[in-house]
């Protein structure tokens, strides 16, 4: 796993090695550039040039699954590491997109299928994608528990019904299997975790003269408080954070879901 998150390298004068042995797999080459990814990117690059895909673009095919597939090139680096000589792997590609931007699918689906060079600082390959299956964000959780360790149905998964509430970095989506089917009140909204953290910029600034971490949209006040003298910053989480999920979050499964038994 690695923030999604990436920006146009710049020259790393001091430590490279280090740098490089810290975030493996982070530095990716294409026709457009060389590019820092993940943690590397939020390293080393002013935030103003760290670029995130918030959900959809104007123009998804050029811009939003290019970073996609980006990202499914560093991904793809970082599980065959120490791959070279532009041998091919054959892959299949399971992922996901907010249950409201589902009908980009099919796009996204053309942008990931074929033959693809990957050129990162652990590996260079060719990937050729055969087969990309694209599902609503949450219902990959819901998959993960149907089947056992050997790949064969979960007999002990009995329930009939079964909700995801997924939040993640820039959407709330809800999926719902209805006795092995995707169930149609799945929904997505524009509240997340990073709208969280932003909301509570001003209590973090009333308490310490540190700035947020980048990456803490999904730390709770434990992840937060790691440091040589811990600081408690659960009333920072609760107020700010807190209280920009939870409404939102709680309206939307009651819109969709109601009391469950309507689903």
């Amino acid at each position: 796993m690695f923030p999604s998150v990436l920006g146009h390298a710049r020259e790393i004068k001091f430590q490279q090695e280090d740098i490089a042995e810290r975030h493996p797999g982070d530095h990716l080459k294409d026709d457009d550039g060389v590019w820092f990814v993940g943690d590397l990117a939020l390293a080393q690059l002013p935030q103003g040039e760290v670029l995130r895909l918030r959900g959809r673009t104007a123009n998804e095919a050029t811009m939003g699954n290019a970073f996609r597939l980006r990202l499914a090139k560093v991904a793809i680096g970082k599980l065959v590491a120490g791959m070279w000589n532009r041998d091919v792997l054959h892959i299949r590609i399971a992922t996901g997109l907010p249950v409201d931007h589902m009908h980009d699918a099919a796009g996204l689906k053309e942008t990931l299928l074929g033959q693809h060079v990957i050129r990162t600082d652990t590996a260079e390959l060719v990937a050729n994608v055969c087969e990309v299956m694209v599902m609503p964000q949450g219902y990959g959780s819901i998959l993960f528990h149907e089947p056992d360790e050997s790949g064969e149905i979960n007999r002990q998964h009995v329930y009939r019904r079964t909700g995801v509430c997924d939040i993640s970095t820039y959407t709330v989506d809800l999926a719902l299997d209805d006795e092995g089917g995707y169930g149609r009140r799945g929904r997505s909204v524009e509240r997340c975790l990073h709208g969280a953290r932003n909301a509570s910029l001003p209590y973090w600034s009333a308490i310490t003269v540190r700035k947020m971490p980048p990456r803490s949209s999904g730390c709770s006040h434990r992840d937060l408080s790691r440091q040589r003298n811990p600081v408690d910053y659960h009333d920072v989480v609760e107020e700010g954070a807190g209280a920009a999920l939870r409404s939102p979050t709680v309206n939307l499964m009651g819109e969709k879901w109601r009391g469950g038994s309507q689903a």
